[in-house]
Formats: structure tokens, C-alpha cells, sequence
């Protein structure tokens, strides 16, 4: 997992999640609450293409990857609209665009679905005997006080999984390399307090040690550990093959490879 960044540009944003769009779709879901209580409606209706607007965005945020897992989704798989908060539980943020990030099929439907480890009370959910339309969450559009606000409300919850979009994941982890199985495990950073907590939370979740993601790190690491060697043997190799070496392993670092994460990890320490 690595640190994204949310675009607030109007350009960006779907227009049907915000403003008054927004509202009106906030109604309807109220509208379905107040008749699953009545005993009118058996269950709440959610609507996923309204959702289904904001793929575009995060994919292109995520760079193409899985927001958990970071294996790239463009070619194989078209990728879910993921829930970080489940709306089976938190339905208020069903049509929450910043309750959204994108994610391969595999982390969201095989492994997360309506998963949601918190350390404190779970979010108190809003009255609909009072609540409006337009403020069961927040306006992607809205000001930078308000969204600070609104994190801090949801901060307070103190989820296990982490959040990209909020914080950078990677103080939590470290990986770990077995060239006998050819592998590499994410795993707590022990230098860090809630490590092993998020850890937790991003192993029964995510599955983010599931066989077929190890192998397909330790195939990046090898390639990283070829390209890292050289660009330490100047006494060996040319200046142009070392200065090669060097901008590869900037390449692999950067947010649009796969498993950057794990390759900025392994740089810090060869």
C-alpha cells in the first residue's frame, strides 16, 4: 500500500456525487432507511451506478493498481468502486465520494467485503427522524475546514485498516524476503506502536499475504535486487549501465509500478 492523493478539482469530481445531485441522492437513500423501518422495504437500495461515476477518477488516482494490494488492474480486470467504510453497515456513506478508493476484485469481493476492524465505538449513525438530505456526509466539493472536520469525525472511530487517502500506510510495514520459496511477506513494522493492529486488520481483510501476491513480489524484488547491485558496482560497470541502474530503480519507486511500496522499502536498506 502506498500514500494517494484525492482530487478536489471540480474537472475531476463527478459531477452527480456533489452538490445537488448529491442531495438528491441522499434523500432517495433516506427515503429507503425510513421504509426498511416501516417493514415497507425488505432491504435498503443502493444504487451502484451511482457509485460506478467515480471509477474513472480513483483508478486514475490509484495509477492503475489496486488501492490495497497495489497489483495493477488495467489489463486483466476492470476493477471495483470499494467501499472503504462497507455500506451494509455505514449506509450514510453509500454515496460518500471520499468513502471510496479503487481496488481489484480479489482484495474487495474474495477478502474485504463487509469487513471493518475499529479499535474504539463504532460511528454513531445519523437519526433519519431529523437528519437532512446533503448532510449524512460530506460534499467532495466542499470546503477544506469542513473535510478536516469530517476526518476527525471519522478518525475518532480509530479504524484498523488503513485509509491511503488519509495516511501514508507504510510505517506499518516492512517485508520480508524468502528466496527458498521464493516469496515476499508484508509484515508489522515492529518499530511501530499500532503495527501489529494494522497488520491484523490488513491480513484478514486484504489477504494481502495470499500466495499468488507473494510470488508476484518476489518476481519485482528479483528485478529490483539486479538492477540495486549493479548500480553499487561502479568498479565493474560502465558509467552509462550504473547510471541505467540508477534510473530503473527510480522507475520502480515511483507511484505508477507495481508493489512500489515493497521496492522503496528494500531501496531504504540495500
Amino acid at each position: 500500500m502506498i500514500e494517494l492523493k484525492r482530487s478536489r478539482k471540480p474537472q475531476d469530481v463527478p459531477p452527480s456525487l456533489c452538490g445537488q445531485k448529491l442531495i438528491e441522492k441522499e434523500q432517495e437513500l433516506i427515503d429507503s432507511v425510513m421504509k426498511v423501518r416501516s417493514g415497507t422495504l425488505k432491504k435498503v437500495e443502493f444504487k451502484d451506478s451511482y457509485w460506478g461515476k467515480a471509477k474513472a477518477q480513483l483508478k486514475k488516482e490509484s495509477f492503475n493498481k489496486c488501492a490495497y494490494c497495489e497489483s495493477p488492474t488495467a489489463v486483466v480486470a476492470h476493477g471495483d468502486v470499494e467501499h472503504y467504510r462497507p455500506k451494509s453497515v455505514y449506509w450514510w456513506l453509500a454515496y460518500c465520494y471520499d468513502n471510496y478508493l479503487y481496488s481489484c476484485q480479489i482484495c474487495n469481493q474474495a477478502y474485504k467485503s463487509d469487513k471493518f476492524p475499529v479499535s474504539a465505538d463504532l460511528l454513531t449513525e445519523p437519526d433519519i427522524r431529523s437528519i437532512l438530505a446533503g448532510k449524512l456526509a460530506i460534499d467532495p466539493l466542499a470546503q477544506t475546514t469542513l473535510h478536516t472536520t469530517f476526518q476527525q469525525q471519522l478518525a475518532a472511530e480509530k479504524a484498523d485498516l488503513p485509509n491511503p487517502y488519509y495516511e501514508d500506510p507504510s510505517p506499518y510495514f516492512i517485508w520480508k524476503v524468502d528466496d527458498v520459496l521464493k516469496e515476499v511477506v508484508i509484515a508489522p513494522n515492529p518499530a511501530h506502536p499500532d503495527a501489529e493492529r494494522v497488520f491484523k486488520a490488513v491480513n484478514d481483510c486484504l489477504g494481502l499475504n495470499r500466495t499468488e501476491l507473494k510470488l508476484l513480489r518476489y518476481q519485482v524484488f528479483k528485478n529490483f535486487k539486479i538492477v540495486k547491485l549493479t548500480s553499487q558496482r561502479a568498479d565493474r560497470f560502465s558509467d552509462d549501465l550504473i547510471q541505467m541502474a540508477i534510473d530503473r530503480i527510480a522507475e520502480m519507486k515511483d507511484s505508477r509500478e507495481p508493489y512500489a511500496g515493497m521496492v522503496r522499502y528494500f531501496d531504504s536498506i540495500m
